[in-house]
């Protein structure tokens, strides 16, 4: 695909270099590759990797003032304070302004208190981050329960119950609406726990971010019991497929006899950085521009041309790259996921027509039970759950008068503070 895009630009004066260790999980071999492309004199890095890569990447990378191009990486912490330092240039929202876009949603539909369900890594908790943050500057909002589970479960023994801790202490709790953050691979059996523990009934209401819904839409084309995600609601980059953007890639990739199905979304936002680096690199070529990086980790140095090349990239984006962050607003029907809304940095929720309205008032949003009518959020009932009483001793509110020589049970025998009790 990357050199496809170098043909059609007929950009003789760009060399692709590639190194597949570059997504291997061991530091050393990240920074084995990230040296091997200093080698080659390499002026930016696009890197396709996760947020977890994509830190150390950037951490080895901008010692040197190589930029990175993070393809989609969407942690929200990956840029430090240091405004001295080159890192990335982003082409994924941060994970942050998805949170913005859950967070309106319970607004929206008054859902005041709420559980999370989180994975316990960088992607789980780092991407909840601003959502906690809003929560809890937000007086009339409650989060009632934080469950985070172990990232590194095995999922091979599908008899075996991973999540019993945290689904029991967030069904305990009463608050029927579920935030769902995690990686991809747990959805399957987060979702089939929840419906052994019943926490896919009526009133209850689940909200899960990108790479859960992405994945449930993958799954439901192909599993004949999908309608166990039947009411989900499900937050998506409007860059994935079926995109304007991506739909123009597409169409150029397909123009020169390629075959689309080779076209996933990161690939794509590899060609999207691809793209950046090269429109940068023309305006700095234009002006006479000719600062090639001599760079390597065994001797301490940097690139002075990385800076400006970084600092063209950044303008160029932001004069160019008109589009508005969006998330697309999918809820899980009887055909499958179905675009409800648009949220976008600048406007906030709408429908899919883009129109404002009161989401709560909607009947074309199904929720967790087939209901058409937005739940309350609490649970109704107290069936199933075990209860502790608990009774704290306290001085009687009445008293009786000594020397009475009434019936004891006379309220003539009795002195309280509030007598309307003793004439019942």
């Amino acid at each position: 695909l990357a050199d496809n895009f170098l043909i059609q630009l007929n950009a003789s004066h760009a060399e692709l270099h590639t190194e597949k260790q570059f997504h291997d999980y061991s530091y050393l071999s990240i920074m084995s590759a990230v040296c091997a492309l200093f080698e080659k004199d390499v002026v930016a890095i696009v890197s396709e990797s996760d947020s977890t890569l994509t830190k150390v990447q950037i951490d080895i990378a901008s010692r040197f003032n190589i930029p990175i191009i993070a393809g989609r990486a969407t942690n929200p912490f990956l840029e430090s304070s240091n405004k001295e330092t080159i890192e990335l240039v982003r082409l994924f929202p941060s994970d942050a302004y998805q949170s913005q876009a859950v967070f309106d949603l319970l607004k929206e539909y008054h859902w005041r208190e709420f559980s999370i369900l989180a994975s316990a890594d960088d992607y789980g908790t780092d991407g909840v981050i601003h959502l906690l943050y809003q929560a809890a500057h937000d007086e009339t909002f409650k989060i009632r329960n934080v469950q985070h589970f172990n990232a590194g479960l095995d999922l091979s023994n599908s008899s075996v119950r991973l999540f019993s801790k945290e689904l029991q202490l967030i069904r305990e709790s009463l608050v029927r609406v579920i935030v769902l953050n995690c990686a991809q691979r747990f959805t399957e059996k987060v979702f089939k726990e929840a419906k052994d523990y019943g926490l896919m009934e009526e009133s209850f209401v689940w909200i899960v971010t990108d790479a859960v819904a992405t994945q449930i839409k993958e799954i439901s084309n192909k599993d004949p019991d999908h309608q166990v995600y039947r009411g989900v609601i499900g937050t998506i980059p409007s860059y994935g497929k079926g995109s304007d953007r991506y739909e123009k890639i597409k169409e150029s990739y397909v123009s020169t006899g390629q075959d689309s199905g080779d076209l996933s979304v990161s690939s794509v936002m590899v060609l999207e950085g691809l793209h950046w680096v090269e429109r940068s690199l023309s305006v700095l070529d234009r002006g006479q521009w000719d600062n090639l990086p001599s760079v390597n980790c065994k001797s301490p140095g940097s690139w002075l041309g990385g800076i400006e090349l970084f600092n063209q990239m950044t303008k160029t984006l932001s004069e160019e790259r008109v589009d508005h962050i969006t998330f697309n607003i999918m809820n899980f029907q009887s055909e499958g996921f179905v675009k409800i809304g648009v949220w976008q940095n600048s406007t906030r929720l709408a429908d899919h027509n883009n129109k404002k309205v009161r989401w709560i008032k909607r009947d074309d949003v199904v929720f967790v039970g087939g209901l058409k009518s937005a739940p309350s959020g609490f649970g109704m009932s107290l069936s199933g759950h075990h209860l502790r009483i608990g009774v704290v001793p306290e001085l009687p509110i009445t008293t009786k008068k000594e020397n009475c020589t009434h019936k004891e049970s006379s309220p003539k025998c009795w002195e309280a503070g509030m007598p309307t009790f003793l004439q019942s």
